[in-house]
């Protein structure tokens, strides 16, 4: 049975704001496993908003150009939108998270639950989530390390590799795989 994964927003801005193990973890998310990932409508409008936020961030922290970093960022961005699908959840019951700006990643979950049969819930913030609740909806919350590790996605290693095409203006995004044990 194929299995779905909605990812909470704490991971996704944790991926655009830092290379390291969370950003790791999505590239090899998309890469290899055979799941689909969804996140809420609502989370795609508010990355867009936020996109010069996050540059200053991260210029901030690492001193780049904020060019470069405004570039980085949207290569980014359109890489996390062509492997997440992004949909308005139709469900609304808010027993099911401790935090009420959690519901929709929640009520997607159940919604998907009804279609996959198994849905990982993707977040950093396990607590905020009524778990012996999902889970009579056959939906698991998980940090990003557990589920790489459920998924044995944590025996690859992964690189990103971006390189800076002058003519085009663009960054040109590659992954190296490497270490897999089946």
């Amino acid at each position: 049975m194929k299995r779905a994964i909605v990812l909470n927003s704490n991971v996704l801005y944790a991926s655009l704001l830092k290379s390291g193990r969370t950003r790791d973890f999505l590239l090899k998310l998309f890469l290899l496993s055979r799941t689909d990932v969804y996140a809420p409508q609502r989370l795609r409008k508010e990355i867009s908003s936020k996109m010069g936020e996050l540059a200053i961030r991260i210029t901030r922290r690492t001193g780049k150009n904020i060019r470069h970093t405004i570039r980085l960022l949207r290569n980014l961005k359109a890489f996390l939108y062509s492997n997440v699908q992004f949909v308005q959840p139709s469900y609304s019951m808010s027993e099911l998270v401790v935090d009420p700006r959690d519901a929709d990643f929640a009520n997607l979950a159940v919604e998907l639950a009804e279609r996959y049969g198994e849905v990982y819930l993707v977040t950093f913030n396990e607590r905020d989530y009524r778990e012996d609740i999902l889970k009579r909806y056959n939906v698991v919350v998980l940090t990003p390390v557990k589920l790489e590790e459920k998924l044995n996605l944590d025996k690859v290693r992964v690189d990103l590799v971006l390189n800076y095409d002058t003519r085009k203006k663009m960054f040109l995004v590659g992954v190296l795989l490497a270490g897999r044990r089946d």
